[in-house]
């Protein structure tokens, strides 16, 4: 590497010329690494939107669909108001339906239990030979080998529990002996137990039976009495009474069942949401803040086409009508959701209590997905991503199921087969899927499919944020990645020839003071021989 001198010859600040040209040289690079920052800001605060969005969508998927959205809880009030002892419980599932029931358990289910006569010993060997122990519950009999390895009352009761007979062995002591106790795992009279065994007695010729057993418990149903309907059950864990409901039996008495909409649940998941949603609205605001005065903008992204785009969708969801919905509300304005003048949503709490408490179903439709058909021969069974909101016509016709928008001419091919069909592709039903109970050609009557504000939300934002869509905000961080890939080789590029040029500069300079210090070698040479021949000179004349 060539090595600057630092002007001891010439007397020039070589290092410091050399830095200043190279600092010109720089200036490009400069305004590069400029451009580099910029788009390094930029693709954070698209980052920052994607977790927004994130979030966003996490509010939104609870409220979603009507499973999610709606909530019921369930209370029990005991008509013995003395009593302390909890008589059920319920839990309610999102398909339960409001509503009271009167219920009343005379008796719980039991599940069987047998013991043995008393034994002195709980390791003393049983029987002089081997046998074998035969447990039948309900209609399943398993045999249990007992022989030198078991027979003992411990060793019996191990080989019955790990038997998978459907029931459970324990010992107890009664004070003067040890007893062999039996229990069934399943509640229930179609789960008595029977037992049997064929093992020697010890001194006692023959096969005669070792146990004697007694019924301790009977298995037994659940008896219950709902609205004035006698209902036996053989579990204390009853699913299958009221729709949507587990109801858990624990004491013998009477009440009333109280199922309700949660609507508090509910208005702290609307809450979520409109938080959710502000928060992305603001974000974005402040990318676009103008200070006339100061002559700044607000964000990296100030002006950038995509986040109007989004901007303006975001808002036209929660301010548009809801596609395919009808009835008493359309709007969120209308429960009470409304979007002020810098786009943000406000809920009036008294306004989403009154519509909750009024029309719950309603409401629920403004988030959700919804279908529903005019004939009962159709079916709405689901819809995809590309689904349009609105009505659409059923016909088959040459034995082809063809569907079309409500208001337009054309029939379109549905594809499937058997029963169920789906819309085909490109058209506005696309993805719609419906089941149809008659193939016969004629007209069928409309599907309807409304799309909520949280279900269209939910789509959305995948399409914004799922790289797998390859949306608006991928593809603005895909060109931002691009642009800084493209400037980081310019930049590589001109450091390469700059550095070149700063090692030719050295050269140069370098040579310079070669050059001036000959020079200066040699001047002095010639001052000291000029000196000689003066002095040589002067003393000629003398």
């Amino acid at each position: 590497m060539a090595l600057s001198v630092g002007g001891l010859a010439s007397g020039l600040d070589t290092t410091n010329i050399i830095s200043k040209l190279i600092e010109l040289e720089r200036k490009p690079v400069n305004l590069l690494e400029n451009k580099k920052t910029v788009l390094d800001t930029q693709f954070s605060s698209w980052q920052d939107i994607n977790k927004k969005l994130y979030t966003l969508e996490t509010a939104v998927n609870a409220i979603n669909k009507k499973s999610e959205f709606i909530g019921v809880t369930s209370s029990f009030t005991n008509n013995n108001s003395l009593a302390t002892q909890t008589v059920l419980t319920a839990t309610a599932s999102s398909s339960a339906a409001s509503g009271t029931y009167t219920i009343k358990i005379s008796l719980l289910a039991k599940a069987e239990k047998e013991v043995s006569q008393g034994f002195s010993s709980t390791s003393s060997t049983l029987g002089s030979g081997g046998g074998t122990l035969t447990i039948t519950v309900g209609s399943k009999t398993t045999r249990i080998d007992v022989n030198s390895s078991n027979n003992t009352l411990e060793g019996i009761k191990t080989a019955i529990n790990n038997s998978g007979a459907g029931v459970t062995a324990s010992i107890i002591n009664d004070g003067s002996s040890y007893r062999l106790s039996i229990t069934g795992t399943a509640t229930g009279a179609d789960n008595k137990i029977t037992i049997q065994d064929n093992i020697t007695k010890g001194g006692i010729g023959g096969q005669i039976a070792l146990f004697s057993w007694s019924e301790s418990q009977s298995a037994s149903n659940a008896s219950i009495e709902l609205d004035g309907i006698s209902i036996s059950k053989s579990s204390n864990v009853v699913t299958d009474v009221i729709d949507g409901v587990t109801l858990n039996l624990q004491a013998a008495g009477s009440g009333l069942i109280t199922f309700a909409s949660d609507t508090s649940k509910v208005k702290q998941n609307i809450s979520n949401f409109v938080n959710a949603y502000n928060d992305i609205l603001s974000f974005i605001k402040d990318q676009f803040t103008y200070d006339s005065n100061k002559k700044t903008t607000g964000g990296p992204l100030f002006g950038n086409n995509t986040l109007m785009s989004i901007q303006q969708k975001l808002r036209g969801i929660v301010s548009n009508a809801v596609p395919g919905l009808s009835g008493s509300y359309t709007y969120l304005s209308q429960i009470g959701i409304r979007t002020g003048e810098d786009g943000r949503l406000s809920v009036n709490d008294s306004e989403l209590s009154d519509a909750l408490r009024n029309n719950y179903s309603q409401v629920s439709k403004l988030f959700t997905e919804f279908g529903s058909s005019t004939d009962a021969n159709v079916t709405y069974v689901t819809h995809s991503e590309k689904t349009k909101g609105g009505t659409y016509e059923v016909r088959i016709s040459g034995g082809v199921v063809q569907l079309r928008k409500s208001g337009t001419s054309d029939w379109h091919d549905a594809t499937g087969s058997g029963n169920y069909w789906t819309g085909g592709s490109g058209y506005d039903e696309e993805g719609l899927k419906v089941r149809l109970n008659s193939l016969s050609n004629g007209s069928y009557g409309s599907v309807t499919v409304s799309l909520g504000v949280a279900e269209q939300l939910t789509t959305d934002i995948k399409y914004l944020t799922d790289k797998s869509y390859k949306g608006l905000i991928f593809a603005e961080e895909e060109d931002i990645q691009k642009r800084t890939k493209d400037i980081n080789a310019q930049i590589d590029g001109l450091n390469l020839r700059i550095n070149k040029k700063e090692e030719g500069l050295k050269r140069k300079f370098t040579s310079l003071e070669v050059v001036m210090s000959k020079l200066q070698s040699q001047g002095s040479y010639l001052n000291q021989q000029l000196t000689n021949l003066n002095n040589v000179s002067a003393a000629r004349r003398r």
